[in-house]
């Protein structure tokens, strides 16, 4: 089974919806939860991170070239985070009991 690095905060509803945080380049899981008090109770939240570590626990989806005049990406792994979150999905889905059209992205 994969395992995945996130953080999380539940709510006492049981039945609650879901907000899942997605940091950017070189930010992590813990830059966003943070902001975990600012959202109701009603929510579980969950803050995950990045598969690409850049420096010093900041984390990347992918990494990015600016050495061009656009910012160049690898396809393989935008595929693998793509893949990673989707699967994460999937485990909230079915650990917690939710269905897809509850679970927002912050």
């Amino acid at each position: 089974m994969k395992t995945f690095d996130y953080l999380k905060k539940l709510s006492p509803n049981k039945d609650a919806k879901i907000i899942v945080m997605l940091h950017g380049v070189g930010s992590n899981k813990e830059d966003l939860f943070s902001l975990e008090s600012h959202f109701w109770e009603d929510y579980h939240i969950f803050s995950l991170n990045g598969l690409f570590d850049l420096w010093n626990k900041r984390h990347a989806w992918y990494h990015l070239n600016y050495t061009n005049v656009w910012p160049k990406y690898n396809p393989e792994e935008v595929r693998e985070s793509y893949e990673y979150i989707r699967d994460f999905l999937a485990y909230i889905v079915e650990t917690y009991k939710v269905k897809y059209e509850n679970i927002f992205f912050s």
